[in-house]
């Protein structure tokens, strides 16, 4: 809980400096606290944490009333050449956000640092395939989430054709090097994630976000294994002695619990938000992973397999 918590006050931290960022004449703490749902006493205590750590924020009085804004009077930064070749390798790491502004301010920084070549730094990352998204797309659900306002876009499932969707943004959320954006849907009247690299054709709409004070991502994403958000099951899953000690390696959940057998073999037991994570977690033990518990979640595995086995069946299609 203490974690979250202070993950929560980091998140909404941030939300002010974002706000206040390119706010010439900056803003009342009346319009702060509207952005983060917060109380008044939260967004004062944020404003002091802010400039007890070095943001730049300063007061000014305008026609009477308070305004906060940030005063980007920054001395020279003259980073070492490790600093420098870190920031590279945060730049790689951060591929997910490409097309966002906060990736954009990143290249000018290292444009005029002239970092070293990727060859040159001292530990290399593998390299990793990312979901091709629109420029547009990036750049209209993050305007959306900063001022507020509903987003319409046209959304591909798998196997099936585009639909359009409005939706009220609320944030876009990075797992596992995949980019996703949580807003309320005003035609399921309920939260929903969506893949921007399924999305196409963005149109930021006239009229404002609805204000969602019941925004809850701890309630949301509660037993996710990621992103996805259900229903809480208990699933059981047997791992062979053979790899059961890899287990905490890529673990079911946090949360999870361990029943070691006679024959070496692990149970893991856990709740999770729907099967359809679980399901892909079985199915990346392989042979070594036998769901147990519930019933319907080991039938949606054997059927899954059934269904992957199929073509094998068939006549070979090699020309």
């Amino acid at each position: 809980m203490a974690r979250w918590k202070n993950k929560e006050m980091l998140t909404r931290q941030l939300g002010h400096v974002l706000a206040l960022q390119g706010v010439k004449r900056g803003l009342r703490v009346e319009q702060l606290v509207e952005r983060c749902n917060a109380s008044r006493a939260t967004v004062y205590r944020d404003l002091e944490t802010l400039e007890e750590a070095g943001v730049p924020i300063r007061t000014e009085t305008v026609n009477g009333e308070t305004r906060y804004l940030l005063e980007w009077s920054l001395p020279p930064l003259r980073p070492t050449p490790m600093q420098v070749a870190a920031i590279l390798m945060l730049r790689q790491v951060m591929t997910p956000l490409e097309g966002t502004e906060i990736l954009r301010e990143l290249d000018g920084l290292l444009a005029a640092m002239a970092p070293p070549r990727v060859a040159e730094l001292p530990v290399t990352l593998a390299p990793s395939a990312h979901p091709q998204v629109p420029g547009d797309v990036i750049r209209a659900m993050e305007t959306a989430v900063a001022q507020r306002r509903r987003l319409a876009f046209l959304y591909r499932k798998p196997g099936g054709s585009p639909e359009r969707r409005v939706v009220d943004p609320q944030e876009l959320r990075l797992h596992e090097d995949q980019l996703y954006l949580v807003a309320f849907d005003t035609q399921r009247n309920d939260w929903r994630v969506f893949k921007p690299a399924r999305a196409e054709q963005p149109e930021i709409l006239d009229e404002p976000a609805a204000q969602r004070p019941d925004y809850d991502p701890q309630r949301i994403f509660a037993n996710s294994m990621g992103i996805w958000s259900g229903d809480t099951v208990e699933v059981a899953v047997r791992i062979r002695a053979q790899v059961a000690p890899l287990i905490h390696e890529w673990p079911l959940s946090d949360t999870q619990t361990l029943a070691p057998q006679p024959d070496g073999a692990v149970v893991v037991r856990a709740h999770v938000a729907g099967t359809m994570e679980a399901l892909h977690w079985v199915l990346r033990w392989g042979r070594n992973a036998e769901a147990l518990e519930p019933a319907f979640f080991r039938e949606q595995v054997r059927a899954e397999l059934e269904t992957a086995l199929s073509p094998y069946r068939a006549p070979s299609h090699t020309g």
